[in-house]
């Protein structure tokens, strides 16, 4: 049997993003290119930025994704049966969500888009966002008069991480 012999070619792989770990505490992220070189692919790690030369210290791995920690929810629940103005945008500035029922007598909403909006007894209205800084709740707050009756309850971010 008759051949040809010759070599082949093989191109430069998109570098991958690993981690070095000290062991101490340390971790780096760097990038690894594999590159062919003869029999066997070579290996050139660099910083992030893709140039400067980058020598591994510890024990190399994929990295672990860094997340923010949720800030804990908290909820409120307050009765109001005499005059009040309560602002629950100011009570709770992680604010994300809240009902307000109407038991008795009328009481005036304000909320971003809508000042002193009067809702009857007998109505409950919900509002309810993704995260404490959407516009939606940028303002909530309540004038009730005398003689009326109403339920507030309320979940909110008690910080402001996550």
């Amino acid at each position: 049997m008759a051949g040809t012999v010759g070599s082949v070619s093989l191109p430069d792989t998109d570098p991958i993003v690993l981690c070095d770990d000290d062991g101490a505490g340390t971790v780096t992220p760097f990038l690894r290119r594999y590159t062919p070189a003869g029999a066997a692919p070579a290996v050139v790690d660099t910083a992030l930025d893709g140039t400067t030369p980058y020598t591994v210290t510890g024990t190399v791995g994929t990295c672990a994704p860094v997340s923010a920690p949720d800030a804990e929810v908290s909820t409120a629940l307050h009765r109001y049966a005499a005059a009040a103005t309560p602002d629950l945008k100011a009570m709770y500035p992680g604010l994300q969500s809240a009902t307000v029922t109407v038991l008795a007598g009328t009481v005036a909403v304000t909320t971003t888009g809508a000042a002193g909006q009067p809702v009857p007894a007998g109505v409950a209205l919900t509002w309810s966002t993704n995260d404490d800084d959407d516009s939606s709740l940028g303002a909530l707050s309540l004038s009730i008069p005398a003689r009326a009756d109403v339920l507030v309850s309320a979940t909110y971010k008690a910080s402001t991480a996550g």
